[in-house]
């Protein structure tokens, strides 16, 4: 058994066996001093945990929400917390058959099976076979009764929503409406989402997947009315695009008329832009992170803020190389801290702060004071054994001091073939906890 240093490591281990992708959130939610983290276990199971979030420990038994297995890291769920006490968890299978996954807590505080209801399966809507329902992102707005929107990958690879009541009840008789589409929809976009929970939900997307387009980025975000009535969606600036209303009658929003917040080749070169996260800042506006690819070799994190007229884009660092080649953009990911957008939290093999390439994916925190301009690096990982990858923070956790960022720490050759535990790291306190204890051996 190894023991780990918290200094140069992790302060807990909230799963044993998991991975994720980024694609899909919230992948740990927050609620009553529990942490409620989803993740893909080795042997293909959807997962979930529960934390106590003062001190790291589990709460509980894990608990398996998928009835299926598909060793696969796209496939972890969005948690929900609904405003009636009741947790949701959506998922479905990367590329399988058209179909997605619900389970609704039985309980307000669910940390074992039994606290858990049956695996819902719902028929996507899409035009074509074999292509799932990836990427599961789930949001409720307070402002419109409860009303639950679940944003997904289904029609045609195309980005799509589905609707619930505020108890969990699918509307429109179940069915996905495709929401973005580029051209004749045969490219698909990459879309990052968040939500105030209250109004609004923000759209972070890519022309397609940076294999086969060359990926400018766009922003928009959809409001509430005024009222409480269904709304429309708007450019970052507010200017009116089109009622939600109109994609629910089957007229998606083609990507060509959402203004850019990167346009591809403005750098002057040919690397290709990728969604890595999007939050508000302390005044509610957008900021996102990405990265930009010109080969598996070439790879930077970049952040752009919108400060209520315009973007401004700033390079983070070097991202260090792809994760492995087929994918070529596939990177530890960078994230912003939600509590603190000044904060970035990136992994990869390049030290930011001595600029020399290693072997493993390490864990850096950054922080800028002047709007992305420049950067102040702390190192979170050091001389880890394994890779450390993909870090994320979740959201509305109430003190200060139980903030956490998460990732998963071990062994990942492709997004098939990995063997990791989810980590995680206390950011504003010191861990007085036993050191976490593992066996290297197992990955």
């Amino acid at each position: 058994m190894a023991q780990h240093n918290t200094k140069t490591g992790f302060d807990f281990i909230v799963a044993e066996d998991g991975a994720w992708t980024w694609y899909n959130d919230e992948r740990a939610a927050f609620k009553n001093g529990i942490l409620y983290t989803s993740y893909v276990k080795s042997d293909g199971k959807t997962a979930l945990s529960t934390t106590d979030i003062s001190t790291g420990a589990t709460i509980g038994n894990e608990i398996i929400l998928s009835t299926w297995a598909q060793k696969d890291d796209h496939n972890n769920a969005s948690v929900l917390m609904r405003k009636d006490g009741k947790v949701m968890a959506f998922y479905s299978k990367h590329i399988g058959p058209k179909k997605n996954y619900f389970r609704t807590s039985l309980v307000d505080e669910p940390t074992q099976q039994k606290d858990w209801g049956k695996e819902i399966t719902q028929i996507t809507t899409n035009n074509s076979d074999h292509k799932g329902a990836t990427y599961n992102n789930a949001f409720q707005l307070s402002g419109e009764n409860g009303k639950i929107y679940n944003f997904m990958r289904t029609n045609n690879f195309n980005p799509n929503v589905k609707t619930y009541s505020n108890t969990g009840e699918p509307l429109r008789k179940g069915k996905d409406f495709i929401l973005f589409k580029n051209g004749d929809g045969s490219v698909r976009p990459y879309v990052k989402y968040t939500s105030n929970n209250i109004d609004r939900i923000d759209f972070f997307f890519t022309d397609g997947h940076p294999r086969k387009a060359d990926n400018s980025l766009y922003h928009c975000y959809y409001k509430t009315n005024e009222d409480g009535t269904q709304g429309n969606i708007y450019q970052t600036d507010g200017t009116f695009i089109t009622k939600l209303e109109s994609i629910f009658d089957g007229k998606p929003i083609d990507v060509s008329s959402v203004k850019k917040l990167y346009q591809f080749g403005s750098d002057g070169t040919k690397a290709r832009a990728w969604t890595h996260n999007i939050n508000y800042d302390a005044k509610g506006y957008p900021v996102v992170s990405y990265s930009k690819q010109i080969d598996i070799d070439h790879i930077t994190y970049h952040y752009a803020k919108w400060d209520g007229t315009k973007w401004s884009n700033h390079l983070v660092s070097d991202a260090g190389k792809g994760l492995y080649k087929g994918e070529d953009d596939y990177t530890g990911i960078i994230t912003i801290n939600p509590y603190n957008t000044n904060q970035v939290f990136m992994s990869s093999n390049k030290n930011p702060i001595s600029n020399i390439e290693g072997e493993r994916y390490e864990i850096y925190s950054g922080i800028t004071k002047d709007n992305g301009h420049t950067w102040k690096w702390t190192a979170i990982t050091k001389d880890s054994k394994q890779d450390n990858l993909r870090p994320y923070v979740p959201k509305g956790i109430t003190k200060s001091k139980d903030r956490v960022v998460l990732w998963f720490h071990g062994r990942y050759t492709t997004y098939m073939n990995y063997r990791a535990r989810i980590v995680g790291e206390f950011m504003n306190k010191k861990f007085k906890g036993d050191a976490p204890q593992y066996d290297e051996k197992v990955n």
